[in-house]
């Protein structure tokens, strides 16, 4: 029908032969458009989404484009209203590399706590070994030795709480509270990064989850800028084509995705 196939005027050149810049990551557009950093904590996907939509705010923006978009229901509010939500979606991101990167700092202060706990286990059984070869092998059992005790946090956690209570049980070869007790605590070092690194795993989980339900929300709500610019500036007619190819709609059929 002719008037579905109607051209719009197209905006004018501002600057002379340049044309407008694409946003990159990493820098931020004019009128509040959303960019995101290196360290954005968002796949590729949701980074090369958030361009696209930093694009089309852009687009939708200018004067030529603005007032056909409104009549389709997406206004300068509603731009608005998506750039917010797209610096929204940046932050749920950060919030996830944030816990990752705290989950790996406990990891690696874990290291030196195990090593000293071992250190301090190992101790336990070769006074252990002394007091009881070779009368009595079958009390080595509850020491736990030739078994190895960091075959994870889990095997760990429980061994070492073993060999503890059966030493201040025992006191094999002489053994005082005083390293018992120290033994305890650095036992209970190991136990507590464990518990700090589920807690940010938990963390973690939440904030990718969010971003990964605020980006689906974000594509959703793009699409409408698209649909609202293919009723605007149906294909067919050659004096849409800049219109559609600014909006990233296909040249020769509607937009449908």
């Amino acid at each position: 029908m002719p008037e579905n196939n109607a051209a719009t005027p197209l905006p004018p050149d501002a600057g002379g032969s340049n044309p407008t810049p694409t946003p990159s990551l990493s820098l931020v557009p004019p009128e509040g458009a959303p960019t995101a950093p290196r360290e954005s904590g968002l796949t590729k996907k949701q980074l090369a989404g958030i361009t696209l939509i930093v694009d089309l705010i852009m687009e939708g923006r200018k004067p030529a484009y603005l007032p056909l978009l409104q009549k389709e229901g997406v206004d300068a509010a509603y731009l608005n209203a998506l750039a917010a939500s797209a610096e929204q979606l940046i932050v749920c991101g950060q919030n996830a590399t944030n816990c990752d990167s705290n989950r790996s700092g406990a990891t690696l202060a874990s290291d030196p706590a195990v090593r000293k706990l071992l250190q301090s286990l190992r101790r336990l059984q070769s006074r252990a070994r002394v007091a009881y070869l070779p009368q009595h092998p079958e009390k080595l059992a509850n020491y736990h030795v030739g078994e190895r005790l960091d075959k994870n946090r889990d095997v760990l956690q429980t061994r070492s709480q073993q060999i503890i209570n059966q030493a201040n049980a025992d006191r094999p070869g002489g053994t005082d509270t005083d390293f018992i007790s120290a033994t305890q605590v650095e036992r209970n070092t190991v136990v507590g990064v464990k518990q700090s690194q589920q807690g940010h795993v938990h963390d973690g989980s939440q904030a990718r989850a969010l971003r990964d339900s605020e980006f689906a929300d974000l594509v959703a709500r793009r699409r409408r800028i698209q649909y609202a610019a293919d009723i605007a500036w149906p294909f067919g007619n050659a004096q849409n084509v800049a219109a559609r190819a600014a909006f990233r709609l296909p040249k020769n059929r509607p937009f449908s995705h």
